[in-house]
C-alpha cells in the first residue's frame, strides 16, 4: 500500500473523534496483548476467584466439564483435555484448575472452534482483572501520545468511538498503555450501541446524538479519523463530519478501496495532519 507522505491540511475542528481500533491501538491488539496474557494468567485468575465467585465456580464445576466431555466423546476430539471433578472435600482443587487451564489452552490453539459465550465471559473477566491490576499494557501506535498532547494544547477536544467494545472497557484499556494512562485525555466516549444510554435506531440518529452530546450543531466542526472507509462515508453522509482516512499497517486486511482513497483525505501518520 502506498503511503501518503505529504501534509494533510484540514479546517481546525472543535472535536477530533477517533475510531479506537486501527487508529489509536493496532488492529491485532488482542493477539498481541490479550491472548498472551490469558494464556499465562488464566490459572492464576481461576485460582484467586473459584472460591469467591459463583460464576467462576460454576464454570469449572459444570460448564467446562460438560464442554470437554462434548468435545471428547460426541465430537470425537480425543486430543481434548477432560476437566476433572472436584472430590467431596475439594482437596483436589489444584488438579481441577490445572485441567481447566489445559482445556482453555486447547480451545485457544484450536482456532476453528467456537467458544461458548460463558467461556468468552470468563476470559474477558480475566483480562479485565489484568488491566485493573496494571498487568497488561495496551500498545499504542507510536504517533498517538505526542499528537494527542499537540491537539489538547490547541484547545481541541478529543473523543473515542468504538464499534466493538463498550465505553467502560475502552476507558479501561487506555488506563494502562505503553505510554501511560491516556484515558483522561479524551473528553467523550461513544460505543456503537448507545449514546447517553439510548440505543440508536438509524445511522442518522447515531451521528445526530453524537453532535448533541458534544453540544455541536454544525457537523464539520467534528473530525472523524478512522482506518475504515465505510465509517467515514456514514459520518459524512449522515452528520456532515470532516473525515480523514488513516492508513495504518494492514493486519489480515485488504487495502482500502480506491473509492475511499479518492473520496477522503488520507495519510499514514497523525503527525502529518495540519489544521488551518
Amino acid at each position: 500500500m502506498a503511503m501518503a507522505t505529504e501534509l494533510v491540511r484540514l479546517f481546525k475542528p472543535k472535536v477530533i473523534l477517533f475510531n479506537l481500533i486501527g487508529t489509536i491501538i493496532p488492529l491485532d491488539w488482542q493477539d498481541e496483548c490479550i491472548e498472551p496474557f490469558i494464556r499465562d494468567n488464566i490459572h492464576r485468575f481461576i485460582e484467586e476467584n473459584w472460591s469467591k465467585s459463583e460464576f467462576v465456580y460454576e464454570m469449572i464445576t459444570i460448564q467446562f466439564q460438560q464442554e470437554s466431555i462434548e468435545h471428547y466423546f460426541h465430537n470425537d476430539r480425543k486430543d481434548c483435555p477432560l476437566v476433572l471433578n472436584f472430590n467431596r472435600d475439594h482437596s483436589n482443587w489444584m488438579d481441577v484448575i490445572d485441567s481447566v487451564e489445559k482445556f482453555i489452552h486447547w480451545q485457544m490453539v484450536n482456532t476453528q472452534l467456537t467458544m461458548s459465550n460463558q467461556t468468552l465471559e470468563l476470559l474477558r473477566l480475566c483480562w479485565m482483572d489484568g488491566y485493573r491490576k496494571g498487568m497488561i499494557k495496551t500498545k499504542l501506535f507510536h504517533d498517538v501520545k505526542n499528537n494527542l498532547n499537540r491537539w489538547k494544547s490547541m484547545n481541541i477536544q478529543l473523543a473515542i468511538l468504538s464499534l466493538t467494545m463498550n465505553n467502560d472497557v475502552c476507558r479501561l484499556i487506555l488506563t494502562s498503555t505503553n505510554d501511560g494512562n491516556i484515558s483522561e485525555m479524551f473528553d467523550y466516549y461513544f460505543d456503537e450501541q448507545t449514546i447517553d444510554g439510548h440505543y440508536r435506531q438509524t445511522e442518522l440518529q447515531f451521528y445526530q446524538q453524537i453532535m448533541q452530546s458534544m453540544n455541536i450543531s454544525i457537523g464539520n466542526e467534528i473530525l472523524l479519523i478512522s482506518n475504515y472507509g465505510r465509517d467515514l462515508k456514514m459520518a459524512k453522509e449522515n452528520g456532515n463530519f470532516q473525515t480523514l482516512l488513516l492508513l495504518r499497517p494492514l493486519v489480515n486486511q485488504q487495502p482500502p478501496r480506491s473509492y475511499y482513497l479518492i473520496r477522503f483525505a488520507h495519510t499514514d501518520s497523525l503527525g502529518r495532519i495540519e489544521f488551518v
